[in-house]
Order: C-alpha cells, then structure tokens, then sequence
C-alpha cells in the first residue's frame, strides 16, 4: 500500500477535498490543464481468481492538447490532493496512450497499464524445476514491464514442471514401464 501523509490520510476522508492530477513522460511533468480522468479497472473479471486473469486497466483523459506528442507514448499519472497550499500526489500507475483525439485544442485519449503489455499466451523458455524468481524475471523481460525489488523475493520457491499423461508400456526386456509426459506448469498463460 502506498504510504501517504497524516494530513493526506485525514483530508481523503474528510467531506471536502481538491483533487489534482498530474502527468509525467520521462520523469518530466506535463503542463497541459486537464479537465477530467476517468479509471477503469477490475482486480479479476471473473468469477475466481486464476493466475492470468487479472484484466488491464485504462484511463479516459479529456486534456488541453500538451506541447509534445503522446501518442504511443508511456506516462506516469498521478493524482493527489491540495493540502493547504501543498500537493501532495500518489502514483496511480503507467499507461500507454493509444490513439488521442483532438478536437480544437482539447484532446481525448484512452491509455492502458502495464497489464495490456502482457497480455500475450507466456511460453518460457526456462527449464523446469526453476525457482520462481527465475520465472518472474523471464516474464519481465520478455514483456518488457520491470519488476522492482525482485531481488528480495526470498530464494527457494521451486516451481516444478507439472505432469500431464501417464502411460503403461513395455521396455526392451519386457518389462513393465510408465511413461509420463511433462509440460510446464505456466505455458499458455
């Protein structure tokens, strides 16, 4: 959870409270006056929870047009409140504009998370077992979406590879055998 200030935490709560956004490319603020933001967003579209299915977020922002160009472009939107003279922002993720519209000076743009940018079927290339640091950093990298403080992810969380059919057969010698076919346990997803 995000830590914020006492007065932040007080003023969220109370019954009046000015809201500010702010938008960031490259660590540099944009000062284009923006009229509304609208959030969508679900934690699991359906009805249980199952690894990949956490659906995108996106973001609705009707804006002055800025100086610079965003399409195609990730920013850092942030909202925060005015405390008494002060900003005070909480991050509320990145997002990748998709094709904005402007009309006369305004623009209107839809822009999605970082959750779009995985929304390809994973197929790892690692071979299993593996620990599962070892997986997130390959779904990072062949994703393109960093993952912060990986490294203190504790070591030693084996993920093994999951089997999918066993079979009886017989060997050279006459032998009774099974035959187990593996598959790793995230492919597809």
């Amino acid at each position: 959870m995000y830590q914020t200030s006492k007065i932040f935490e007080d003023t969220i709560l109370g019954k009046s409270r000015n809201f500010v956004t702010k938008i960031e490319i490259s660590g540099q603020e944009i000062k284009a006056k923006i009229r509304s933001v609208v959030y969508i967003a679900s934690a699991n579209p359906a009805n249980s929870v199952t690894i990949g299915g956490t659906g995108s977020a996106y973001v609705q922002i009707e804006m002055e047009k800025p100086s610079i160009d965003i399409e195609n472009t990730e920013f850092l939107l942030s909202i925060g409140l005015n405390l008494n003279g002060v900003q005070e922002f909480v991050p509320l993720g990145y997002f990748t504009t998709q094709k904005p519209v402007n009309d006369d000076g305004m623009l209107s743009l839809t822009a999605y998370d970082r959750m779009v940018k995985l929304s390809g079927a994973y197929n790892s290339q690692l071979e299993y077992p593996v620990d599962c640091k070892l997986i997130l950093r390959e779904i990072s990298q062949l994703s393109g979406v960093p993952m912060e403080s990986l490294d203190n992810l504790p070591d030693g969380i084996t993920i093994d590879q999951v089997a999918v059919m066993t079979e009886d057969g017989v060997d050279d010698t006459g032998g009774i055998v099974q035959k187990t076919t593996y598959k790793k346990p995230f492919d597809g997803v």
